[in-house]
């Protein structure tokens, strides 16, 4: 027994000892299959200029930077913010990051793991650019991130960018950094990231966000256009200008996207919606909004039209930086794109100023057999196109808010002209006056329709002729 003990830990510490090598040209393949995926389903752009493999442990430089052939060059700043012009030459030119291997199966480094690897990658301190950004902002690296790859190719990693106090004759940022945490396992991504604060300022404005998350589990199956969900939430942001005394003119609290999107139907078709909200929104001293609400969704989207046309898109700049005439390429995409019949939602448009509510929602959809053909689409007139879009829209203020709104705007067209002698007290009486007989004159025209303690307005366009509240417009004729 005590000899096949012996026998057991003999053979597992030759394995340890041999096995590295040959997990390292693993971890290499692994490393090539990974940066195909970011290549083909994000619009960076990743290349290995180097892999050297050790016994236990491995060095690469990889190079991150923009697809600079989908985007074109962000043209480096080159006055006297010499941070701001490093961070864009980086974005140009490139970001070199060195990349640490520890080899598996048995890695010690950083604690205990068994796996094929452990791996910690920062930017190059020795690449200029980097170098300028570390010695500015104060930090010992820009960011670091470390992974572990399993035996099975899945990643689990975390990452960190750094505290940043950093103050220029122009202006002072004051960041918390960033927290991440997340797995990658072939096309699934599931990712977290914290940031506790940011905080920009200059002599005219103050800008501050608290708590940001940023979250996502999601799917890249389909090109550019990823399945699953994202969530961004913001605890609060507020603006301060400063010649006015520090008082805010933009409070907004608790704001949130969440985004979602999933296979609809056959083939490649999407259904995809984001949801935008707001516990309240101030501008000023006049205007507060709360329970804001938009939700915008698409059903139908053809996510291989779509990524065809982010492809294409360097061919179409090409064309046009040359004189050419980017449409014969342009239009059959686009073609393919409406054939799927995607339909547009933004339902509900809803919030609430002085508790006093506001909703409303706009509907476009597509008819594919109303499509032109590409090659008369290629005429790129509007009218081909007419037949094949139907649009409804519909909003509801209550009195209250309608009387509000409108008191607002005449207030402000009366200020802007106000004589001298006219003070604050007498404009707002006018306006209150005037935006009442406003009112009843859009009433009375048909412009607004009287729905019990609401005003409603209803708009319809089919086959390029308008509607209002039902009654058709000939003067608005798109055709």
């Amino acid at each position: 027994m005590k000899k096949a003990a012996v026998l057991v830990l003999i053979s597992v510490a030759a394995a340890t000892v041999a096995l590295p090598p040959v997990f390292g040209i693993m971890t290499e393949s692994l490393f090539e299959r990974r940066i195909a995926e970011i290549n083909d389903h994000t619009a960076w752009s990743l290349e290995i200029r180097s892999f050297e493999r050790g016994w236990f442990n491995s060095t690469a430089m990889i190079e991150v930077s923009l697809g600079n052939e989908r985007f074109g060059p962000l043209e480096s700043v080159t006055g006297g913010d010499a941070l701001t012009a490093a961070g864009l030459d980086l974005l140009d030119e490139g970001l070199s990051v060195l990349v640490d291997v520890a080899h598996g199966p048995v890695v010690l480094r950083g604690g205990p793991y068994v796996g094929l690897a452990r791996v910690w990658a920062r930017p190059d301190s020795t690449q200029a650019d980097v170098a300028e950004l570390e010695g500015g902002l104060g930090v010992d690296y820009l960011f670091e991130f470390r992974g572990r790859a399993s035996l099975f190719g899945g990643l689990r990693f975390d990452a960190d960018v750094p505290a940043v106090d950093y103050a220029d004759e122009f202006s002072e940022t004051v960041f918390s950094g960033v927290r991440a945490d997340g797995r990658l396992d072939r096309d699934e991504l599931q990712l977290r990231l914290d940031i506790d604060s940011v905080a920009w300022s200059n002599p005219i404005l103050a800008i501050s966000v608290d708590t940001i998350s940023l979250s996502t589990d999601s799917e890249y199956r389909l090109g550019y256009l990823g399945l699953g969900n994202l969530e961004l939430e913001m605890g609060q942001m507020l603006v301060v200008n400063r010649t006015l005394g520090g008082e805010p003119v933009f409070e907004a609290g608790n704001i949130a996207v969440r985004g979602e999107s999933d296979p609809a139907g056959e083939g490649t078709l999407l259904a995809s919606s984001a949801t935008y909200t707001a516990d309240y929104l101030t501008f000023g001293e006049r205007y507060r909004l709360t329970d804001a609400q938009i939700v915008m969704a698409i059903d139908r989207l053809d996510a291989e039209a779509m990524n065809d046309l982010v492809e294409a898109q360097t061919q179409f700049e090409e064309q046009a930086a040359a004189g050419g005439d980017p449409m014969p390429v342009l239009m059959p995409l686009i073609v393919r794109l409406l054939a799927a019949e995607p339909e547009l939602s933004i339902d509900p448009i809803g919030f609430a100023m002085d508790e006093e509510p506001f909703q409303a929602s706009v509907h476009v959809r597509t008819h594919a057999d109303a499509l032109p053909d590409p090659v008369s689409a290629l005429a790129a007139s509007p009218v081909l196109f007419i037949d094949a879009f139907t649009l409804e829209a519909e909003a509801t203020a209550s009195r209250a808010l309608a009387r509000r709104i409108a008191t607002e705007v005449v207030r402000q067209q009366l200020a802007a002209n106000a004589p001298g002698g006219v003070v604050l007290s007498g404009i707002e009486a006018m306006a209150e006056a005037q935006a009442a007989a406003m009112l009843d004159a859009v009433v009375a025209q048909g412009f607004l329709v009287e729905d019990g303690d609401s005003y409603r307005v209803a708009v319809e366009v089919v086959n390029g002729e308008f509607s209002l509240n039902g009654r058709p417009l000939p003067f608005l004729s798109l055709r």
